[in-house]
């Protein structure tokens, strides 16, 4: 993703109240662990999207500039061990002699370097993170489905940690559930024929800027489009508070336009109505424990058998957990 010479972006932001789709995410704590099968549903695109490339779960907190201190990060990731350690046992993970310390200036946490399930709990001087490297997305989904119902304990612990350290309390500003997938190898699914990435985005842009600076869909002015970004979110309200849905395409130039990189974002914060002015304050407690609603109904229904089954309609992808072939 190299090339950054322009970005196209669109944002949708008034709020729109709409159904749950698809399955209840419940079934995920009432029956357990539910399985790969179940969660895919045998939905063909899924044997497209093998991997996943990244996954973080983000939030803003409070400025913490102590923690550009070495021995203030020593402190504060030997204060996190115990409750990483707790974690991943309460997930059956196990293995804690994978867990190590990361301690620098600006970078305070612990890793799970296990040869499946590893992740990190990091630290820096705003934010609070738990973050996982590309995967096969069937191990990801075992990760995921195994960790997060520990990850609200967890997070609590990391915040009581950094309130004790920081003398003062520490509190989540907004947090967001965020999956990225790279997709590669486009094709016509017809004639096979290769596609460049740009195929692609004529379906979420209406035309690129001429030399005159005028939008156009013509075909020599489209071929020498740089980077192509689409940012799209929406305001969504089910049974609960607003929560900020974002959908992230970007296409860059390098490798002749052979990519397309995707994230797919669950997040919550402050919700200011447009029409009252009224704003709601983030509950982070109630947000983390919507770890299932985002990767069953966001993630799942929305984003995958929504948004990107209709995105490459017609088109053929692999997916990589790394970077791009």
């Amino acid at each position: 993703m190299s090339d950054s010479s322009g970005s196209i972006s669109r944002a949708e932001t008034t709020p729109v109240s709409t159904p749950a789709a698809g399955s209840d995410p419940s079934q995920v704590r009432a029956g357990g662990m539910i399985d790969w099968e179940d969660y895919t549903s045998k939905k063909k695109v899924f044997d497209s999207l093998t991997d996943i490339n990244r996954f973080a779960l983000v939030a803003d907190i409070p400025p913490l500039p102590q923690v550009g201190e070495s021995s203030f990060a020593s402190l504060l990731s030997t204060g996190l061990y115990a409750a990483m350690e707790k974690a991943i046992g309460s997930a059956k993970f196990f293995n804690e002699d994978q867990l190590e310390l990361i301690s620098g200036p600006g970078n305070a946490g612990v890793t799970y370097r296990d040869d499946r399930y590893d992740f990190a709990l990091k630290v820096t001087s705003s934010t609070l993170s738990i973050e996982r490297s590309g995967s096969p997305f069937e191990d990801f989904h075992y990760w995921y489905t195994g960790l997060m119902p520990q990850m609200p304990a967890l997070m609590a612990t990391a915040l009581d940690v950094l309130t004790k350290l920081a003398d003062r309390e520490f509190r989540m500003l907004r947090a967001s559930y965020n999956f990225s997938f790279i997709l590669h190898s486009l094709a016509h699914a017809e004639s096979n024929r290769r596609m460049r990435n740009y195929e692609v985005m004529q379906k979420l842009i209406r035309g690129i800027p001429s030399d005159a600076g005028l939008l156009t869909e013509d075909e020599d002015v489209v071929r020498a489009a740089g980077r192509i970004d689409v940012n799209i979110s929406r305001w969504v309200k089910e049974t609960g508070p607003w929560r900020r849905l974002r959908y992230s395409a970007e296409a860059p130039a390098n490798k002749e336009g052979a990519g397309l990189w995707l994230t797919f974002g669950y997040g919550g914060e402050t919700y200011s109505d447009p029409d009252s002015r009224i704003r709601a304050r983030f509950s982070h407690r109630e947000f983390l424990g919507e770890w299932d609603r985002a990767y069953m109904q966001f993630l799942r229904d929305r984003a995958i058998l929504g948004f990107l089954e209709t995105l490459m309609r017609g088109v053929t992808f692999k997916t990589t957990a790394g970077s791009l072939p």
